[in-house]
């Protein structure tokens, strides 16, 4: 009876409800890392997956909002479109936005590697290695071929051929930038033409328009004689009238005078009988 009282309480407990363990709540592992860093994307993201596999973070969900922890408010928005699209690997998105977003052009990564990157007088060559390294991955002998014929031309064709920069092989390269430089020129010639033809045209046009002045002075009055005979008349009031010649008998208007008369001729004028 013993016995089978104990095995009785055996079964009992065995039909008892399992106590229900306590929930964990879950975190996420600890990643510790630099703010994201726009000035060198790739490196940052190197070291952001690093540091994920080592927290054993490898599902894309867990990995997209651990990334969102280092980004501010002016970064997020361009991470943005993630949410709104619901696609199944988020962070990869993210990713690739972010590197598109911020990534230096080649072109870009070149200058930064030949004009601006110093070593500071308390650094050592190393550390200005460790900067440039990055730059120049994926940077190759005619990267730096087509650098050097991008940087001596004008600024307008450089903005038209920026964009053909890593797609073009050098020749290729040499080839838009060339044609480019020829339209430049003869455009260049097609103005100065226009400038010395406008500036022949306001000339020419400010002749004409000093000879229509000078058509417009008037000329010396003919005397009342020349007005009223012509080239017949042989009269005339002197060297003011336009008309006079030597051949003509100069009178004045106080005189009185019988009409048109002789000029060459020594004839006083008759004096009308009384």
């Amino acid at each position: 009876t013993d016995k089978l009282f104990v095995r009785l309480e055996a079964i009992a407990e065995d039909l008892k409800a399992p106590t229900p363990s306590p929930e964990h709540k879950t975190r996420l592992p600890k990643v510790d890392i630099r703010p994201f860093d726009e000035s060198n994307p790739k490196v940052w993201f190197d070291q952001l997956m690093q540091q994920m596999r080592a927290a054993k973070i490898l599902e894309e969900d867990t990995q997209f909002a651990t990334l969102s922890r280092f980004l501010d408010g002016s970064q997020a928005l361009f991470v943005s479109p993630v949410l709104e699209s619901g696609n199944d690997k988020p962070f990869s998105m993210a990713r690739d936005l972010l590197m598109n977003q911020f990534s230096l052009t080649k072109i870009q990564k070149i200058q930064q590697v030949m004009f601006i990157e110093k070593r500071g007088s308390e650094e050592k060559t190393a550390h200005l290695l460790s900067r440039i390294n990055p730059l120049l991955e994926n940077i190759s002998v005619d990267d730096f071929r087509k650098f050097v014929l991008f940087s001596s031309l004008p600024d307008n064709v450089k903005h038209h051929v920026a964009t053909d920069f890593e797609s073009c092989s050098v020749v290729d390269f040499q080839r838009k930038c060339d044609v480019l430089l020829d339209v430049g020129q003869n455009k260049g010639t097609s103005q100065v033409v226009s400038a010395v033809w406008n500036t022949q045209k306001i000339e020419r046009n400010k002749y004409k328009n000093k000879g229509k002045e000078t058509k417009n002075v008037k000329s010396p009055r003919q005397c009342t004689f020349h007005l009223a005979y012509g080239e017949k008349s042989r009269s005339c009031k002197g060297p003011n009238c336009p008309s006079w010649n030597e051949k003509l008998k100069q009178m004045k208007f106080t005189e009185k005078t019988s009409g048109n008369e002789d000029g060459s001729s020594t004839k006083e004028p008759s004096t009308p009988r009384s």
